[in-house]
């Protein structure tokens, strides 16, 4: 258990969402990894950092839709929400396709009908 704020942590995780197929300069591809390494470190003190890809790479095809490889790394990414009692998502890196399908995933997963 540790504090941090002045709040106790049993258990934290990251889990850092990536999007497969994008295709980005060397420049933007190399400040995605530091910003990524950035927060794996900060992250550290609390607990474990993990990585998901959404994309058509991660089906093992190239030609998968763009709806099933969203579906998929959606799927992905809730295989990580257990019981937590917090759940943090930020938003501001993502597409607004894919954070409305990770959290309406969430949502669904916290508050079954």
């Amino acid at each position: 258990m540790s504090a941090f704020s002045g709040h106790s942590i049993d258990r934290a995780n990251l889990l850092l969402v990536g999007l497969a197929g994008y295709r980005l300069s060397n420049e933007l591809k190399e400040q995605t990894e530091k910003n990524a390494t950035a927060l794996e470190e900060a992250f550290r003190p609390l607990g474990n950092a993990e990585g998901v890809s959404i994309g058509p790479s991660m089906a093992g095809e190239d030609d998968i839709s763009a709806s099933t490889a969203l579906r998929l790394g959606v799927d992905a990414v809730l295989q990580h929400v257990t019981d937590q009692t917090d759940i943090i998502l930020d938003i501001s890196s993502l597409p607004r396709v894919a954070y409305f399908a990770i959290m309406t995933g969430i949502l669904q997963r916290l508050y079954p009908e």
